[in-house]
């Protein structure tokens, strides 16, 4: 019922405040017309580029969530007595470690220009932390054995290439597809990296 009622509280004051669009544009592109659903739907499947990032977005962000919701089942055999804790720890991390690779590599990149520079740093740092989080030769669980800070350690590093990865890469496919609308662009993405959790 509290959710309910903070939901309306926000709710209602939109209906009468919120404008349809700003007076002014943000940006040049912004007054640019863009194509309907149905069109755009069709140039992005034509779009060679937004596919693949589209393939690679889906797939990492799909991993990410798939751990997130498996992550107790994961932590169970080494953290039983305080799987609680262990998991609010191994989870929390990657939010700290996310914003500093945000922090970090976001600025690098909008000063290089360079998108898949930093997409395949990205990618190449999530890739190597998985392995050692999930690889078949159990590097970490078996290392673990109850470290609580490792098993944290493992998690951060992950999601310090990982999350700077979400918006470069969302950045990349509203360049790529132009016209199409951003939130079609990026919500494409987002609707596979859900599928493939």
């Amino acid at each position: 019922l509290v959710e309910f009622v903070m939901a309306i509280i926000c709710f209602v004051p939109n209906i009468f405040l919120q404008q349809n669009k700003p007076p002014t544009p943000p940006s040049h592109s912004a007054t640019a017309k863009r194509d309907n659903f149905k069109t755009a739907m069709s140039s992005l499947l034509k779009n060679k580029n937004y596919i693949l990032l589209l393939l690679a977005f889906g797939m990492y962000f799909g991993i990410f969530n798939g751990i997130s919701i498996i992550l107790s089942f994961l932590l169970t055999p080494w953290f039983k007595s305080n799987l609680a804790v262990a998991v609010g720890y191994v989870g929390g991390s990657p939010i700290i470690s996310g914003i500093i690779g945000m922090i970090i590599l976001g600025p690098m990149q909008r000063k290089s220009g360079k998108f898949k520079k930093y997409i395949v740093i990205c990618m190449i740092g999530t890739s190597f932390s998985l392995r050692f989080m999930l690889g078949d030769d159990h590097i970490l669980p078996d290392a673990i054995n109850g470290n609580l800070a490792l098993a944290s350690l493992a998690s951060a590093y992950n999601s310090f290439f990982l999350i700077p990865l979400v918006p470069i890469t969302l950045e990349l496919a509203c360049e790529t597809a132009f016209l199409v609308g951003d939130g079609t662009a990026a919500g494409i993405l987002f609707a596979l990296g859900n599928f493939c959790e």
